[in-house]
This record gives C-alpha cells, structure tokens and sequence, in this order.
C-alpha cells in the first residue's frame, strides 16, 4: 500500500496570503462608508479686468469679487448679449436687402470684387498696354492702376469677368487708348489664348446665383492672394 505524500507547511501559508490578498482587494472597491468633508469656497481670480483680485468663489458660475465688480460683469454680458443680437439683425436685414437687388446691381458689385482681384493678381507686373510703371505708384485700389478689359464690357459683355481679358493698366492707358494692349497681352498669355479670346461670340445669360457664387469665389481667392503675398 503506497503512503500518500505529506503535506507541504508551506501551502497553507501561500493560501491565506492569496486569501489576504483577494480581501484586500475586495475592501479596496468598496465604497467609503465615511461622509466626504465639505468642499471649501475655490479660490479665483475676479473676472473684472481692472480688478483681477484673488477671492473666495462660493459658486462655480460667480467670477466677481464684490457686488461692484458684479455691476460691471453685469454691464458688460448685456452688452455683448446687444450686440450679437444687432449683428444678427443686421445679418437678416442684409439677407432680405439682397433678395431684392437686380442683376445690374449684382454684376456691378462683382465687378468691384473682381477688378480688386485682378490688381492683387497682377501687383508685380507692369501695365499690359505700355509696359511701364508710373513714377509714384499709386495704390492698387483706385491708385495709378485700372484693371482693364481687352474687349469692352459694352461690346463683349460675356467677358467681363474672364481672367484672360482684363489685366492691370495704368489708368491713362486705359482711359486714353490701349496703346498696344494686344502685344502685352500676346506676351503675357500667349496668341493662342488671343485668338480664343477674340473668336468667343458666346451668349451668356446672367443670374443672380451664378453672380452670387462668383462674389464668393473671388472673395475667396482675393483672401488666397493677401495670405500667400500675391503670386
């Protein structure tokens, strides 16, 4: 008959640490019994930028440190409450303005967006027409400079917002006769793009959605151009 093998001493001290150590655990996750300790007033800075003095909130939503600085934080959200409410009444009206406006109307302050856009483009070259610059040159907008049609808004109303048919000039050029406007033109974009230019008899009829997108567009590049320096 085989004798059974004693019994390790040690075993049952390994099983009461493991025992040990899982009620620890347990007594660990347990929820405190004891009642937590009030919070205290949380110390802050007064929100009044002429004030700034520490003191003792009672409340997460009370940023002054006295009923006077409360008085000026008072003032001050109702005024900015008023003006986001004007600028929303604003935003309206201009929206209900410009519902009504015709396509004359439109097209014209395209233009204006449009002409600012291709000074900006054409800041570093000089005038399509004589190839010179004027001895003190004026500002972009409504300086020294135009921003030229190759064919005349008048003839070729089509074209008056094609990129390849209007170039910045000086405004003598412009006014007075283009001089040799197409010999700039040939140099700068190319003949073949000319004769494109010149051979478009298209029909093109304006709406106020395609001159709207077109506000937003050249907006846009305008925008692209101040940030990137101009070309």
């Amino acid at each position: 008959m085989k004798r059974s093998a004693p019994l390790k001493s040690n075993g049952f001290k390994r099983a009461d640490r493991i025992e040990a150590r899982e009620v620890s655990k347990v007594l660990r996750k347990a929820p405190s019994t004891e009642p937590k300790p009030p919070r205290g007033p949380k110390m802050r800075k007064c929100s009044v930028k002429t004030c700034r003095q520490p003191f003792a909130s009672p409340k997460s939503f009370v940023s002054w440190c006295s009923p006077e600085c409360g008085t000026v934080v008072a003032v001050d959200r109702l005024a900015k409450q008023k003006a986001k409410e004007q600028r929303a009444d604003r935003a309206e009206t201009k929206k209900k303005l410009d519902a009504y406006k015709t396509i004359p109307e439109l097209k014209a302050e395209l233009q204006v967006i449009f002409n600012t856009f291709i000074r900006l483009r054409d800041e570093k070259y000089s005038c399509i027409c004589c190839g010179k610059w004027p001895k003190t040159d004026g500002a972009l907008r409504g300086g020294s400079w135009d921003a030229a049609h190759w064919r005349s808004r008048g003839s070729s109303d089509h074209l008056r917002y094609n990129e390849d048919n209007v170039h910045k000039a000086l405004k003598d050029c412009n006014e007075y006769g283009h001089y040799d406007y197409r010999g700039g033109l040939v140099k700068k974009i190319g003949i073949t793009r000319v004769e494109a230019l010149e051979s478009d008899h298209a029909i093109f009829k304006w709406t106020r959605e395609w001159l709207e997108s077109k506000k937003i567009e050249y907006r846009e590049k305008i925008k692209e151009l101040k940030n990137n320096g101009t070309n």
